[in-house]
């Protein structure tokens, strides 16, 4: 069986059992009696086994278990290879997933075996127990902290600010952490409550004023930029900024709990149920009184609903760009009355956030979208533009062929080089067991070996990627040709997200203006290569 022998000490001093020579010593034996064959040796000398900590050969020895080049990776005791439980299961699942067996020898564990992979399955029901047992104090802590009217941190919404905060407005004003403190302690004396922040609180209200005379989010947003307000980020407004604090109980002075949990089977937060949440006062200040936030939220509703009635599918979503100032055009559904069909259209999304920035673009959206679907089907069929595939694939071919040579023979070069640092540098930790160097000799010498490699591995890395590029640029021609010509052919049996796919893979961008339309399609010779087609269209 071919294997990896993986060893590890966290501090260049340590010697006697943990020594590397002890560890290779031990492994090697290992082989000798059960008949394996050594593929290499993976070695991490004076570094942790954290999971932050990056270890050089622990990687080289990931990589040769997903190239398949060895069948076992053998270790002393599973700590050499991992301190965290979790990261170790983590890792004997990806050498699972490649065939790869994992002993550690001193610990009586194999995974090639069934007592060993009954070994890890309990290992990991108890890591799973843990991290269970830590989620639900963490979650009973919280909860506490909100039945007493605690808030319990995450984004301080617009209005409010903390000790902590006002603290780091400090430093960046150049305050000592001493002044810094004192008037961060003057100003919100206890950690981890929300307190008013004054000028955000005009802002603030004047937001839930101007809602509710307009009942429109983008109105709002459109009058705050108007009147010169900015986010707390010195932004503009988003609208999504401001959805988020007309739907935000805190501003009633009351604390939320279990807005989120975890789901059991994917170990992910999704949204819980209203009937799971938790309202209790809070200790905070009220900053909207509770009619007012009642008000704001009937009008959300109601405008949600007919939002969701209007709801209408816009096929060149992500596409479409004004030609009037670039920003992104989206869809907006528009009835004149409940009794009247609705209206939809591409606007400029620019035209709602920075009125001074464009003075708006609107197309009707089936007129738009017919164009681009007769003009890409038209192009199926055009034999001009199709013959020129061929013509392109004789210029790759022509341009590529003098680099393609040269590129090889420095590979060559790359590859003994690299052959030779990893020499140096084996030959440098031989000297460091052998106590020949001192810790900083030893560390200067290391990381610039380190250094040197990485940037030799990078090197070959782009020439391979600069060989193998002509026939993926071929591979890629023929892909954009075989999308455009079959465009037309299955069109009318798609369903609406197969429509959307398709014209996403062969359109790159649509820039409109009221005169033209500017159609980019891929030709991927390169990732960013495109055609333009510009047709003159009537869009009224």
């Amino acid at each position: 069986m071919n294997v990896g022998l993986y060893i590890r000490v966290s501090t260049l001093q340590q010697v006697d059992k943990d020594s590397l020579e002890l560890q290779e010593s031990m492994l090697k034996s290992y082989c000798k009696t059960h008949g394996h064959k050594v593929i290499n040796l993976f070695k991490d000398a004076g570094l942790s086994a954290k999971k932050d900590n990056v270890r050089p050969a622990l990687k080289q020895l990931i990589q040769f278990v997903k190239e398949k080049k060895i069948e076992l990776v053998l270790v002393t005791k599973i700590d050499r290879i991992s301190r965290s439980l979790k990261d170790l299961l983590d890792m004997i699942c990806l050498f699972h997933e490649h065939d790869v067996a994992f002993v550690a020898i001193t610990q009586n564990i194999d995974t090639s075996g069934y007592m060993g992979r009954f070994t890890l399955n309990l290992l990991g029901a108890i890591a799973e127990l843990e991290r269970e047992m830590t989620a639900e104090r963490v979650s009973e802590v919280m909860r506490h902290r909100a039945s007493n009217g605690k808030w319990n941190g995450g984004v301080i919404p617009y209005g409010y600010t903390t000790q902590q905060r006002i603290y780091k407005q400090s430093i960046k004003e150049k305050k000592s952490k001493a002044e810094a403190m004192g008037i961060a302690s003057k100003l919100a004396p206890q950690p981890k409550l929300l307190y008013t922040d004054k000028d955000e609180v005009i802002i603030l209200k004047q937001i839930f004023k101007t809602y509710i005379e307009t009942k429109s989010i983008r109105e709002t947003t459109r009058q705050l930029y108007l009147a010169g307000y900015k986010s707390r980020s010195n932004k503009i407004w988003a609208t999504t900024t401001i959805s988020r604090i007309l739907n935000n109980p805190t501003y009633t002075g009351k604390v939320l709990y279990g807005k989120r949990k975890t789901d059991s089977k994917t170990g992910k937060l999704k949204k819980a149920e209203v009937a799971n949440q938790t309202f209790v006062d809070g200790l905070h200040e009220k900053l909207i009184d509770d009619e007012t936030f009642k008000t704001i939220q009937h009008i959300l509703s109601n405008t949600s609903l007919k939002k969701s009635n209007a709801e209408k599918q816009y096929l060149l979503s992500r596409l479409l760009k004004c030609g009037k100032c670039g920003g992104s055009m989206n869809g907006h559904t528009y009835n004149k009355s409940k009794n009247e069909k609705s209206y939809a259209y591409y606007k400029c999304s620019n035209h709602f956030k920075v009125p001074s920035k464009c003075e708006g673009l609107t197309i009707p959206s089936d007129k738009l979208e017919d164009f681009v679907i007769k003009t890409l089907t038209n192009l199926s069929k055009d034999e001009v533009f199709l013959k020129d595939k061929e013509k392109m694939m004789k210029t790759l071919e022509k341009e590529a062929s003098p680099d393609e040579s040269k590129t090889k023979e420095d590979l060559v070069k790359l590859t003994s080089t690299e052959k030779d640092l990893l020499s140096r540098r084996d030959n440098l930790l031989e000297a460091m067991e052998r106590k020949l160097l001192d810790d900083k000799d030893f560390q200067e010498r290391y990381e610039k070996l380190k250094v040197d490699l990485e940037n030799n591995r990078a090197t070959q890395q782009k020439l391979h990627s600069f060989v193998d590029n002509v026939d993926i640029m071929k591979n890629a021609l023929n892909a954009s040709f075989e999308e455009i010509s079959s465009f037309g052919l299955n069109w009318e049996y798609l369903d609406f997200e197969g429509k959307v796919a398709k014209t996403r893979a062969i359109i790159k961008e649509i820039n409109v203006t009221e005169e033209d339309i500017n159609i980019q399609i891929y030709l991927d010779t390169e990732s960013s290569s495109s055609l333009s087609v510009v047709p003159r269209t009537d869009t009224d």
